[in-house]
């Protein structure tokens, strides 16, 4: 059959000054055609991408044409503008013509979809901006003040490509949500005098009042008597403009378009909240808004839902998972998953028919997002609701009810979740659910396990494998089996497993097994490097040293050459109380002398020529690194000048281990040294993981030299990641002995990561009247505030402390911890 998919065109409009962005965009475009086309049946073109990359100056007619023919459109600014597309001055540059006749089509056609990417700029250049970024600035000052779109902003390429891979899925999900219902209403012809029944319809929560509450009635009458057109108008305020289109949220009905209040007006009426006197349907509408853009964290919903519940347990969240449009629906469960609302507390009937009620919806979006509440909040009986909807096959629902019954199974037995994980045969699995299926390994059964050495999924394979050579019962002819598997994990781990048997590998068969050549790529130091394997082989040979006798470890020393030293830090790690003053040389003199030696001793055996620079820097950094991280594991307090000197000359690369020496004897000027080596790239590590583990480690130890001082870290520059990663490892004790004002500026900061951070940290660490309090100043600032601070201030001051505390722990864990 062919494989019929759907082209969905992106035009990437930036001036030229962003090329490396540009690349970032284009492979993170390549990488979702890659994993997500097949399943999704939609193909993404970044139309006019080779042309676009090359031939800046090709004519504007033609950039155009391509952008005509695009359903989305993403924009990307920096510092500069841009330079005019031609001579007759209308547009300053080709970025500018590019967006104002997207948004022209736009407003004509309702496409392209339009989102808009700004590159953070250094508070130093905003106070003094050039002429190319004062254009810059005024465009997002027009942004806002025309409320034309809302845009984000980016630091770096990795945040870059976070947003992007959002602003694509968000797209896709959007598109195959709309193919759904139109393929659910295609052969329906409705009759003008038939009512659809309530059940079925986009129906509103029940409220016991008028269209129009006596409040609303009121505000209306009101706000005619200002527009009376006998008399002279008063001009309508932005909370007025707001309420009245609140309250056509409130009329509207079935066969009518269907759309929440926005963002930005939701967050007026919420501003000034206590000065407005809303009736049950407008408060009720302000929860649809809350609901339906509760994925994007920017509009107030929990205050509005407390305020309307008649009861502690909040019941309309429950309403609202059954009643509404697709998108109240699924915001009604994810609010329920967030803070782990059980459906048992609301219903003692059937609570099959209220499951089937969600996983019965032709909306895919919603049936996936119920799985996933089922997933933290289902119970065994849910069990054959979810593998019906297993069995239909769908390839968006199918990831989430995998999840869903092995986490609800994981519940009340680890060992039949286990064994529904090997019935079922997920390709992809998420790396916490397999950490949390094959927990202490000691309890599972050796027969069960060997029964995952064959799963489809790799990470199932390589856990299985461990734990099973931990008991030394990992069979030989599997482990020879798994040396030619197709995943590095499970060639590593089959790889160590032989070698405790007493298997022996020279070093280029290790190589062979674990170090393939690889196409090269964006992220690659060189065509054909593969970093990932590189490292596996590097712990492989640690582990040989580590199972041989010390005296054949010795004659391994004495054969080193100058190019691979191994050997020679096993034997001095072992030694380490008689050697050690090796290592601290080789550190102090970023191995100068280690290494002349070790090229005279091969000079004295060959003749060889003289090594490049180049080379000779590489291994002396790696010699350096390896001695480093000997003495940080190994040495005392007394290393501590070494290690700090080390790091600061940037000579070496991150090592965590030095990290965790300065988190054990660090000193307050060591904190410096930590924010500069927390951006060193790790060795080893993925540059394509969107996870910082470095960060992790880099403020854990900050946090732990700061201790009182803490106030003083957050005002030092560093990365976003970083201080966000900082916020959340900052103790509860600490963070309460913070000033407001010193919270207060990181509500402020343009990265949305630490504001979220922060928002969260208190939540986990304040009393809820001085959250509350927070909120109330923080809506009054003056200054710029940003709604995701709004979001979770509400959402801590609203609910009880508990729950929201546990709630915001949760997903800490989720985007910092793990």
């Amino acid at each position: 059959m062919a494989d019929l998919r759907k082209i969905v065109k992106v035009f990437l409009a930036s001036p030229g000054h962003l090329k490396e962005e540009r690349l970032a965009t284009k492979s993170v475009i390549d990488e979702h055609n890659k994993l997500y086309s097949a399943q999704s049946g939609y193909h993404v073109e970044l139309v006019g991408w080779e042309d676009t990359v090359s031939q800046f100056g090709r004519p504007q007619a033609l950039i155009n044409s391509d952008l005509d023919q695009c359903e989305l459109f993403i924009g990307m600014l920096w510092k500069k503008w841009g330079t005019p597309p031609d001579t007759d001055g209308k547009f300053g540059s080709g970025f500018e013509e590019e967006f104002e006749r997207s948004l022209d089509n736009r407003r004509k056609t309702n496409k392209p979809e339009i989102s808009l990417l700004f590159k953070g700029v250094e508070e130093a250049q905003r106070s003094d901006p050039g002429p190319e970024l004062q254009k810059v600035l005024k465009f997002q000052e027009r942004l806002i003040a025309e409320k034309l779109l809302l845009f984000e902003t980016f630091t770096d390429v990795r945040s870059l490509e976070s947003k992007i891979r959002a602003i694509i899925v968000r797209y896709i999900q959007l598109l195959s949500t709309a193919e759904s219902d139109r393929a659910s209403e295609k052969d329906q012809i409705v009759p003008s005098n038939y009512t659809k029944p309530a059940n079925n319809a986009a129906v509103k929560m029940p409220v016991s009042e008028p269209v129009f509450s006596k409040e609303g009635s009121a505000f209306i009458q009101e706000i005619l008597l200002k527009t009376n057109s006998d008399g002279e108008s008063q001009p309508l305020s932005n909370v007025e403009v707001a309420r009245l289109r609140l309250l056509g949220t409130v009329v509207s009905m079935h066969g009518n378009d269907t759309a929440a209040l926005g963002v930005h007006d939701s967050n007026l009426l919420f501003a000034n909240r206590k000065e407005l006197t809303l009736g049950g349907r407008e408060k009720s509408s302000l929860i649809d808004a809350g609901l339906e853009h509760i994925a994007s964290e920017n509009t107030p919903l929990w205050g509005w839902i407390v305020d309307v519940a008649s009861s502690g347990d909040l019941q309309l969240l429950w309403i609202f998972s059954f009643f509404g449009a697709n998108e109240t629906r699924v915001g009604a469960l994810r609010a329920m998953k967030l803070i782990r609302e059980p459906l048992s507390n609301y219903y003692s009937g059937n609570r099959e028919q209220r499951i089937e009620a969600w996983l019965s919806s032709d909306s895919p979006k919603l049936r996936g997002v119920a799985l996933e509440y089922l997933a933290a909040c289902g119970l065994g009986e849910d069990l054959p609701s979810i593998r019906r909807e297993y069995e239909r096959g769908d390839y968006s629902t199918i990831g989430p009810a995998t999840t869903a019954l092995l986490r609800i199974s994981l519940r009340d037995s680890r060992e039949n979740a286990i064994k529904i994980l090997y019935e079922l045969q997920p390709d992809s699995i998420d790396d916490k659910l397999v950490d949390d299926l094959f927990s202490d390994g000691s309890t599972l059964d050796s027969a069960l396990l060997v029964n995952g050495v064959n799963h489809r999924s790799g990470k199932v394979r390589a856990r299985v494998a461990s734990l099973l050579a931990e008991r030394n019962e990992l069979d030989v002819g599997v482990a020879e089996q798994l040396l030619a598997d197709a995943d590095l994990n499970v060639r590593h781990e089959a790889l160590l497993a032989l070698l405790g048997l007493g298997r022996e590998f020279s070093e280029k068969e290790a190589k062979a097994l674990l170090v393939r050549q690889t196409g090269g790529g964006l992220f690659s130091i060189a065509s054909g490097y593969n970093s990932e394997g590189e490292a596996k082989l590097e712990l492989f040979r640690r582990e040989k040293y580590r199972h041989l006798p010390e005296s054949d470890l010795e004659k391994l020393a004495d054969e080193a050459t100058v190019f691979n030293l191994g050997a020679r830090f096993a034997l001095l790690d072992r030694r380490f109380k008689r050697c050690s003053a090796v290592l601290r040389q080789m550190v102090d003199d970023q191995c100068e002398r280690a290494f002349k030696e070790g090229v005279a001793a091969l000079a004295a055996q060959f003749t060889i020529d003289p090594i490049d620079p180049p080379l000779e820097g590489y291994l002396r950094k790696e010699h350096t690194r390896r001695a480093l991280q000997i003495i940080s594991r190994r040495g005392g307090k007394e290393d501590l000048g070494r290690v700090r000197k080390v790091l600061k000359s940037k000579f070496v690369s991150y090592n965590e281990a030095s990290v965790d020496y300065l988190r054990r004897f660090g000193e307050w000027e060591d904190i410096e040294v930590l924010i500069n080596v927390a951006e060193m790239p790790d060795i080893g590590a993925s540059l394509l993981s969107p996870v910082t583990p470095q960060h992790n480690a880099a403020a854990r130890a900050i946090v732990s030299i700061a201790d009182y001082r803490i106030g003083e870290v957050l005002s030092l520059k560093m990365s976003a990641s970083l201080l966000a990663h900082v916020v959340v490892s900052i103790s509860n004790k600490r963070f309460r002995e913070l000033h407001d004002s010193a919270i207060s500026q990181l509500f402020v900061s343009e990265d949305d990561r630490v504001r979220k951070a922060t928002a969260l940290k208190c939540i986990r660490a304040l009393p809820k009247t001085r959250l509350v309090r927070l909120l109330s100043d923080y809506m009054r600032e003056e200054r710029q505030r940003y709604y995701n601070v709004i979001y979770w201030l509400d959402f801590g001051a609203s609910l009880s402390k508990g729950r929201a505390e546990a709630a915001a722990g949760r997903v800490i864990d989720e985007e910092w911890i793990r």
